[in-house]
């Protein structure tokens, strides 16, 4: 054996050792990254979109548009995230689409909630008008 193979030899060993000290399973790693994303998909939207339709036929319309705001919310906390480490162009889109989202649903909320039903009533609340 080659002195270039032995020294290779010990490197790996050495990289080994080392992975195996930092106690860090890179497979349970992965099934929790997994889980998260299933999770956020079954756990936050679906239940989210049951609640919606729940808050609807019972006739709590602001209830249903609060879900709502608090989906985009979530989504533009996700989304920005991403943008931020990739730089994508696609995930900014996102974020302006949540942001917008996230404000018409929460004026929706506000306009049922407290019975506005008019924006020029808001503006005058606010003494934009």
């Amino acid at each position: 054996m080659s002195n270039a193979e032995n020294n290779n030899d010990i490197r790996k060993e050495e990289i080994l050792a080392k992975s195996r000290s930092e106690k860090k399973d890179e497979g349970e790693e992965y099934a929790s990254l997994k889980g998260r994303k299933i999770g956020e998909v079954l756990g936050f939207y679906i239940m989210g979109l049951i609640l919606v339709v729940l808050s609807i036929a019972i006739g709590q319309i602001s209830t249903a548009w609060a879900l709502l705001a608090l989906a985009a919310a979530f989504s533009l906390g996700h989304d920005f995230t991403k943008y931020r480490f990739t730089k994508k162009a696609r995930y900014m889109v996102d974020v302006v689409a949540c942001i917008f989202g996230m404000l018409l649903a929460t004026f929706a909320f506000l306009d049922y909630a407290l019975e506005w039903h008019h924006i020029h009533e808001f503006l005058k609340m606010l003494r934009w008008w």
